[in-house]
């Protein structure tokens, strides 16, 4: 009663929210504790129970303190959502018994006063902050001091600890007399029970944190990146100088601001997600091969087992930052700043053709590699999927050149061999990949026919136009921006219908082009002199495009051989650039 609770630097911020407990359980996880509560209430009401036991909580005190001592601070280091909720929870109460004029209600204030919402200032003096739990987070700290001193006006509901103190407080509401809240605050204060682990060591108590929540509490993965760097800031180098240590955990909060910003993902699910798939890439990239989301918590946690000096883990620290904020602003959420880049266009031909990126490598040329180095890097990978697919006919799901790109993606990431990269090093690269693993010396000039909606078809085209031209800045996925036609159908196109020749690129809705109903109506057309001027309408002048011989065709043209034409156009076009750029010199 009264103790001094701190959020030390491994817990993340308070991350339960409110909802609906039906549809959405694991977002709601308050207003479940809240249910949980009200039937447990009702089921002891009526002695179909005794007890609810709310799991445990692990604590620190500082070395050498008695472990019993009331008079000991705790750092709470499991339990902060549980903990916290239950006190926003009393809290809640402690306002509607505002409202009651009455000692009942005097009394059940003063009592929870003396349980949980008052600091003893004999014990622990803080005027600042005169509650017993005091947050890591500034914004919860701030967020649960407004709450605590009645300044609801001043709460952020864009928090979730703002959006749960709301609500609590709503729900304290329907309770209208003293003797049902009496009711409610004894069965939750005098029957819901936790166990307690107390220890002075703190690197067992960061062991037992991290064995818990292996077992599948719901921490994210920077949830537990972060327990293993906090880990090794106040247990490894816990001799290292206070201000030291406070710029490692600066290091760490920078990284938390990435991770945590809207432009990271829209919500909680997303921006885990999107935290996942980086982790990944990340540590995919230092150890030179592909890993599995699975295994990449444990491959962290030996990386930073392995760091021998506070130097080391600051360098660590800041490479991913460096490296997450290149993530946030050229790889996700996909739609990267500059949409007019190659390597943009890049990631959206790559999702067109159905190829599986290995972030890991892309990651790594496009941080470590000056942007004409990564982008001729690229370039090669591009080439190389190219060339398969026209040698092959069809990818078919088999994307396994552009996976092996991971076992030699380290010698451009490596700052120790990067003084050592030599434009022979390039030379190797594309020759290994666009000589040595799909042999001949130019692309498939043959038709090809693809069975996966023509997206491929529409990245070969794409790869065609004019750094100008049509939907340059987004070859991507979304048909309200870019979307492809055919020209005319299967009667006139013959044995050419679904060849490359009879399809054409145009802007989407978005950009003053076809939706989905307007392509949709030219593909169903029987009309094909209406179907000529709408592709001439939108089509760019590309030279690929034929645009002077679709200028005059009509119904009575032979459209099979117009088709046949532009397809061998598009594939001699294809070839040339290919063999450009096999002739092109290296960035170095």
């Amino acid at each position: 009663m009264g103790r001094r609770i701190i959020v030390p630097p491994i817990q993340r911020d308070y991350a339960w929210n409110v909802g609906n407990t039906a549809t959405n359980p694991q977002s709601s996880q308050s207003s479940k504790l809240f249910e949980d509560f009200e039937n447990f209430m009702r089921l002891r009401n009526t002695n179909q129970v005794d007890k609810y036991f709310l799991g445990n909580l692990i604590v620190v005190v500082d070395e050498g303190m008695d472990l019993n001592n009331p008079d000991v601070e705790w750092q709470l280091l499991d339990g902060q959502q549980r903990i916290t909720s239950i006190a926003l929870m009393m809290k809640a109460f402690y306002y509607q018994l505002d409202t009651m004029n009455n000692m009942l209600a005097r009394g059940l204030q003063k009592e929870l006063n003396n349980a949980c919402l008052k600091l003893d200032q004999e014990r622990f003096i803080d005027e600042l902050h005169p509650y017993p739990i005091r947050h890591r987070r500034p914004r919860d700290r701030e967020c649960f001091s407004r709450f605590m001193e009645g300044s609801m006006e001043m709460i952020d509901d864009e928090t979730n600890m703002g959006r749960v103190a709301i609500e609590y407080h709503k729900l304290a509401q329907k309770y209208g007399t003293g003797l049902e809240i009496q009711n409610f605050l004894e069965t939750i204060l005098d029957n819901v029970l936790v166990s307690v682990t107390v220890t002075d060591n703190i690197t067992m108590g960061y062991q037992m944190f991290q064995t818990a929540n292996a077992r599948g509490l719901p921490l994210t993965a920077y949830d537990m990146f972060r327990s293993f760097v906090v880990k090794k800031i106040e247990s490894d180098f816990i001799q290292i100088p206070l201000r030291s240590s406070r710029k490692l955990h600066r290091k760490l909060d920078q990284l938390e601001l990435i991770f945590q910003s809207n432009s990271w993902g829209q919500n909680d699910s997303k921006k885990e997600k999107n935290l996942k798939q980086f982790m990944s890439a990340y540590m995919s990239m230092r150890a030179g091969r592909n890993l599995r989301e699975s295994t990449i918590i444990t491959s962290i946690e030996s990386e930073l087992n392995a760091i021998g000096t506070p130097d080391e883990l600051k360098d660590y620290l800041t490479d991913m930052n460096d490296h997450a904020g290149v993530w946030r602003s050229k790889i996700h959420p996909g739609r990267p700043n500059d949409r007019n880049s190659y390597q943009f266009r890049f990631i959206r031909r790559m999702h067109r053709m159905g190829v599986k990126i290995v972030w890991g490598s892309f990651l790594s040329f496009v941080t470590n590699r000056l942007e004409t180095e990564s982008d001729w890097l690229l370039s090669v990978v591009e080439w190389s999927i190219i060339k398969q697919l026209l040698l092959r006919g069809q990818l078919r799901g088999n994307t396994e050149v552009f996976s092996q790109l991971a076992f030699e993606m380290n010698k451009f990431w490596d700052p120790d061999l990067e003084s050592q990269i030599s434009g022979g090093d390039f030379e190797h690269f594309r020759q290994s990949w666009l000589s040595e693993r799909i042999t001949g010396e130019q692309l498939n000039l043959l038709p090809q026919s693809f069975d996966d909606q023509n997206n491929c078809f529409y990245a070969l085209l794409h790869r065609l136009e004019n750094e100008e031209g049509l939907a340059s800045d987004d070859p991507g996925r979304n048909a309200q921006t870019t979307t492809m036609v055919q020209l005319v159908s299967q009667e006139y196109a013959g044995e050419g219908f679904n060849h490359i020749g009879n399809f054409f690129l145009t802007p989407g809705s978005a950009n003053n082009g076809l939706g989905h109903y307007q392509k949709m109506t030219h593909e169903n057309s029987n009309d094909m002199e209406e179907r000529i001027l709408t592709v001439l309408e939108h089509m760019s002048n590309s030279i690929h495009n034929m645009p002077n011989e679709l200028q005059g065709m009509d119904e009575n043209e032979n459209f099979e051989e117009f088709i046949a034409k532009r397809t061998d156009l598009i594939n001699r076009m294809l070839n040339q650039k290919y063999t450009d750029f096999m002739e092109s010199e290296p960035p170095l």
